[in-house]
């Protein structure tokens, strides 16, 4: 029989299986799941009009599979790799902030690769990578691979200062690939085939790659702006808590060039290493047949809508992703795939790839086969994030600081893009009593506004504000955010609800490095309802 891989996930979590377990083939191929962080999609020259930023990955390109309209499901590390390994978008696996973790009811792609008689290695570069958030699961090796500086500054127990300025300033990549390639090593006298999954960190900010990539886009540049400290460095931008983004921008129009010049040159940094990995791939016993695929996990803004860094919009600067495949003789050369796909889809494709039981509209294996055929059936891929800030909350003459939560939801499917936005502020624990119910009072139907727009991407690329609309009387408006609804729907059902977690201090102190806070929000507050229903129906 053949069972549907999504209730084989389930069935693994809950320690019983199919009742006939399916059987991989005689020798299924490697496989190597390759991160890149922060790395959006017009960044790769494969997908743009400059040949000489990744050769690497433009090889890939060239030989393989490239995904031309590839979306994180997110915009910041966690929730995008939780889909990564999960297969399934935020709203299934609900890991939507640092204080949640997946659901053990919800496998990983190690474990179902374990199930299925792969050895399973991962080398990881970024703190939100770390086992304590769950990604050790189903793998037999899972190793932090961080720069030797600010390995050694975390190991030692570092200040909160020493980690902010060791972690931004990490220069990680040839240990990865190092790392990377030591695990091909002990993996080559295994008999089982091979899952080894590989995360570069360092093109995220701060943009401070090593020479010669320092000065490879932008050798003639004379100022003083630097990619150190990108995220709080005034000569970039400044706090503003009337801006939407939180800080408003300083750096002038030449600064800012040379800043994705530095940019370019982490990512090209990074594709060097990459390039070792693959000659190391390749310089293995004939045999060993390996399916390569690569991915960004989200981009960077560089103030197309006023904002910087990520983890605050679903623009496509942050959403439009790389993704490329790559397996001579599994997969055509130069095949060029436009349709829609997510980073939920990788994990299906890959059990697809090898045999495993997959079925349903996840699975993509068989359209990557076929030369020329198009598969745009309509489908879209859905992206979330949850955003939390600092908020006061008054009520007469007594002031409290409280919270507001913002949940931010796309649709894109062909050129149409949907954005749901929903916020709501939120009181700090322990308020005196009485004060909750005088304050919801003045709030009144504020307090779950929700906002619905959507965008023709064909027209508007780059995603003006005034092309934005809320009338969704267009037909091809009104069907998309009908598909919206019905798939936001089928996902609210199988949602896994997911477990609250803490990280230990040493980590605290490297997220909160990297520019993030730490937030708590229980993960059920921010199940919504379908988006659209006055819409749809008509009123």
């Amino acid at each position: 029989m053949r069972c549907d891989w999504r209730v084989f996930l389930g069935a693994l979590a809950l320690g019983s299986g199919c009742a006939e377990e399916p059987t991989l083939p005689e020798r299924p191929c490697d496989i190597v799941l390759v991160s890149l962080d922060s790395v959006r999609r017009d960044a790769v020259s494969a997908f743009t009009s400059d040949p000489t930023a990744t050769p690497n990955l433009d090889r890939l390109a060239r030989e393989g599979v490239r995904f031309t309209r590839a979306y994180a499901s997110s915009s910041w590390t966690l929730p995008s790799h939780v889909t990564l390994f999960a297969g399934a978008p935020e709203v299934v696996h609900g890991v939507d902030l640092e204080n949640h973790r997946a659901s053990p009811r919800l496998a990983f792609l190690a474990e179902v690769l374990g199930e299925a008689g792969y050895r399973t290695s991962g080398v990881f570069s970024g703190p939100y990578l770390d086992p304590s958030f769950g990604f050790g699961r189903g793998f037999e090796e899972y190793r932090r691979s961080y720069g030797e500086e600010l390995e050694r500054v975390v190991a030692g127990g570092g200040s909160p200062s020493e980690v902010e300025v060791y972690s931004h300033g990490d220069v990680s990549a040839a240990r990865v690939t190092d790392a990377a390639i030591e695990a091909l090593g002990r993996a080559a006298s295994d008999e089982r085939p091979l899952f080894l999954f590989v995360h570069y960190f360092d093109p995220h900010y701060d943009y401070i790659p090593p020479a010669p990539f320092d000065s490879l886009f932008d050798p003639d540049y004379a100022g003083s702006v630097t990619g150190r400290n990108y995220l709080s460095n005034p000569a970039v931008s400044v706090l503003d808590p009337t801006h939407p983004a939180g800080r408003r921008r300083v750096v002038d129009d030449r600064g800012l060039e040379h800043l994705r010049a530095l940019y370019r040159g982490e990512l090209a940094w990074t594709d060097a290493q990459l390039g070792r990995l693959l000659e190391a791939l390749e310089d293995r016993p004939a045999g060993r047949r390996t399916l390569v695929w690569v991915v960004g996990d989200h981009g960077d803004e560089f103030f197309e809508h006023g904002g910087v860094g990520h983890r605050r919009t679903l623009f496509d600067e942050v959403l439009a992703v790389p993704m490329l495949a790559w397996s001579p003789g599994l997969l055509p050369a130069g095949r060029e795939f436009s349709a829609p796909v997510s980073l939920a889809d990788v994990a299906p494709t890959l059990l697809e790839a090898i045999g495993w039981p997959a079925s349903g509209r996840a699975g993509l294996f068989d359209e990557l086969r076929e030369i020329g055929s198009e598969f745009n059936d309509g489908r879209g891929v859905m992206s979330r994030l949850v955003r939390t800030t600092y908020a006061p909350v008054s009520v007469g003459e007594l002031s409290l600081s409280g919270e507001r939560v913002e949940v931010l939801e796309t649709w894109t499917e062909a050129e149409l893009k949907l954005l749901r936005r929903r916020g709501w502020p939120r009181l700090p624990d322990g308020v005196p009593v009485g004060f909750e119910e005088r304050w919801l009072e003045t709030l009144g139907e504020e307090r779950a506004r929700e906002e619905l727009l959507w965008i023709d991407l064909a027209q508007h690329p780059t995603e003006p504000e005034s092309a934005w609309s809320e009338d969704f009387s267009a037909p091809g408006a009104r069907a998309a955010l009908q598909r919206f609804r019905e798939a936001y729907g089928e996902l609210l059902e199988r949602r896994r609800e997911p477990r609250a977690a803490g990280a230990a201090e040493s980590l605290r102190r490297e997220l909160s490095a990297l520019g993030y806070a730490a937030w708590s929000v229980e993960a059920e507050r921010l199940v919504l309802p379908r988006p659209g229903e006055a819409v749809v129906a008509g009123h």
